[in-house]
């Protein structure tokens, strides 16, 4: 099982924080998780292709953290990527 949460201690923000349970996830799968940096100039579906596109997860985390850098972020930059085969 795989369980995501986003814990804001702004209130304002707290209503966009948002948990997501799932089962076992398909051949294929992959969770991405990264800082501001990241969603600022990446949808969930963007980062997500990009990291599909390595086998490595940790290439794919690298991908997803320069592609952002090269969309002109302007916030820390942190990814952390899980692939599940």
């Amino acid at each position: 099982m795989v369980a995501c949460t986003n814990l804001c201690a702004n209130p304002q923000k707290e209503k966009d924080a948002a948990a997501d349970e799932k089962g076992p996830q398909p051949q294929g799968a992959v969770l991405v998780m990264g800082c501001d940096g990241v969603w600022d100039v990446l949808s969930d579906e963007e980062a997500a292709s990009i990291a599909r596109r390595e086998q490595d997860a940790v290439m794919a985390a690298v991908r997803v953290r320069d592609h952002a850098y090269y969309e002109k972020s302007a916030d820390d930059i942190s990814a952390l990527v899980v692939k599940f085969f």
